[in-house]
């Protein structure tokens, strides 16, 4: 259970969360996905804890969060994560972790607050091509298929059906979504995620989200560190694609998480498989399914720190011309240490775990 409590942002209270120290490091924010909670990171935060300090919540409607104005757009959702951050009493700049719906939020929320935020953790993010010809009509089917299995629990919701499966432990697929967190953790989880007012808000955030599509494409380059992490396997399809088809829908979603780390000049891309403790695994209907081991989350942090070290460090080098070693960053992996910067200007080409550090002179 991740213990916290209630903030006003505007007419609505949010709950959030926050975890461990300020150690001189930007904090993290933990920004869940569409039909998931402040809960769904129980397995993450507390070693992001370790770090740094570490903020988790619920949007509104979600977990303890009271329900917010409708409809949920990610520009209102942005709105009232920027309210909560600045009564939250972190400084900043954050780094910004966002998954799948979380991670349009993030993108929004750097575009319109850069000088808040240090560095963006991308993992299995929603992409603004997914309905569009890009991918095959298939993929397109599932997502709209999605839309309405939202539409269709929203309604289920509000008969009581929902709050009898969810007492009875009996909602399709949710008890292998949720095994992997503790009796008590899961236990919470039953209770919290069928409410009326989450199920009300998942289903505004996912008919709402093409505004938000076509509001990041309209996001400029930043240099603000970036990390994307994507999950290799995909096995969820609209009823009916052939072996061709979705060896192509695996295709694509791997060719647009690639091409996130173009939307900043300082992008990592990398991918893991799916093996032991879960970060959480969630199904969607026609867009796979999610799921990624916490360490690989905290190694993805671990990236963008060392990002953020090195750009501030550069910065400073470049303002006197002088050469210092890097200040000392422990962390487990190949990570180039003591780093020397040469006189004059750099171009930092990749420094992060696990990729090690190179670099050219202007």
């Amino acid at each position: 259970m991740i213990e916290g409590k209630l903030i006003s942002v505007g007419n609505h209270k949010l709950y959030h969360s926050i975890m461990g120290e300020d150690k001189g490091l930007p904090p993290v924010v933990l920004e869940h996905g569409c039909g998931s909670s402040a809960l769904f990171w129980s397995l993450v935060a507390p070693e992001v804890a370790k770090v740094t300090q570490v903020i988790v919540y619920d949007r509104a409607g979600y977990g303890w969060s009271e329900p917010g104005p409708f409809p949920r757009t990610n520009e209102q959702c942005v709105t009232e994560l920027y309210e909560l951050l600045q009564q939250s009493g972190m400084k900043s700049p954050y780094l910004l972790v966002g998954h799948s719906y979380g991670g349009l939020n993030v993108r929004l929320f750097t575009g319109k607050y850069p000088g808040l935020v240090a560095g963006v953790v991308l993992v299995d993010s929603m992409h603004e091509d997914e309905v569009t010809a890009r991918f095959p009509e298939e993929h397109v089917k599932g997502q709209i298929l999605a839309a309405r299995f939202y539409r269709a629990l929203n309604l289920l919701s509000r008969t009581g059906l929902l709050k009898v499966l969810s007492a009875l432990r009996s909602f399709p697929g949710f008890s292998a979504t949720i095994k992997p967190f503790s009796k008590q953790t899961q236990e919470l989880l039953w209770r919290l995620s069928f409410q009326k007012k989450t199920i009300a808000a998942m289903h505004s955030e996912f008919s709402n989200v093409q505004a938000g599509y076509e509001q990041v494409r309209e996001l400029m380059q930043t240099d603000i560190p970036l990390t994307v992490i994507k999950s290799e396997i995909v096995n969820d399809f609209y009823p009916g694609t052939s072996e061709d088809t979705k060896r192509t829908i695996r295709e694509k979603l791997w060719e647009v998480a690639n091409e996130l780390n173009r939307i900043i000049s300082w992008g990592k891309f990398f991918w893991k498989k799916i093996a032991g403790v879960f970060i959480y695994s969630m199904r969607a209907i026609g867009a796979g399914e999610f799921t990624l081991r916490s360490e690989h989350c905290v190694n993805g942090l671990l990236q963008v720190y060392l990002y953020y070290r090195m750009m501030m460090y550069f910065e400073g080098a470049f303002a006197d011309s002088q050469q210092k070693p890097l200040p000392p960053f422990r962390q487990k992996g190949p990570v180039q240490k003591n780093v020397v910067a040469p006189a004059g200007r750099i171009r930092v080409l990749c420094f992060a775990y696990p990729f090690g550090c190179r670099s050219e002179s202007a």
